[in-house]
């Protein structure tokens, strides 16, 4: 990846644990991104594209590819890890945004493993999510492709009636 604007999946994710260790979110988070590129999808995780964009700017990049993102995943293993400053950040801000009417089409899922549901934090629970035990990353990703899919059909039908309308 060498440049944010053509992100279409943000994948938000606790990188490191207190000790400093990766976490197992950052695992699932790094199958997912890679199955997501495998896919033809543009993703960024930031423990991988910050590193292949060679930036420093790290608030700035992950600001930029968060404006540019339709969709964004959550990941956790523990609700505390969704809650942790940098991730709540990430979802927090994307909600805002589509509150806001700036992502009006904007989509937030989460991909748990190892709690329930209801423990995620309020804003998450309101939306669609998968466990990772039971879904799997292939199931996650088809439903991740077919929304964007979807997406990009209802956007190419709009431009068409725009064009129509001039």
């Amino acid at each position: 990846m060498t440049s944010t604007q053509d992100v279409q999946v943000f994948i938000s994710v606790k990188n490191l644990g207190d000790d400093g260790m990766p976490t197992p979110d950052s695992e699932i988070a790094r199958e997912l991104h890679s199955e997501l590129q495998s896919r033809g999808l543009v993703s960024f995780l930031s423990l991988v594209s910050l590193e292949a964009m060679g930036t420093a700017e790290y608030k700035g990049t992950i600001d930029d590819a968060l404006d540019h993102a339709d969709v964004l995943v959550a990941v956790g293993t523990t609700p505390e890890n969704l809650a942790s400053r940098w991730v709540r950040y990430e979802w927090d801000s994307f909600f805002n945004d589509i509150i806001s009417g700036v992502k009006p089409e904007g989509k937030v899922f989460s991909l748990i493993s190892g709690f329930e549901p209801i423990k995620l934090p309020r804003a998450l629970r309101q939306n669609q999510t998968f466990e990772y035990a039971n879904s799997g990353i292939d199931y996650v990703c088809n439903f991740l492709t077919n929304a964007l899919e979807l997406r990009q059909a209802i956007r190419d039908r709009d431009d068409a009636d725009d064009l129509r309308l001039k």
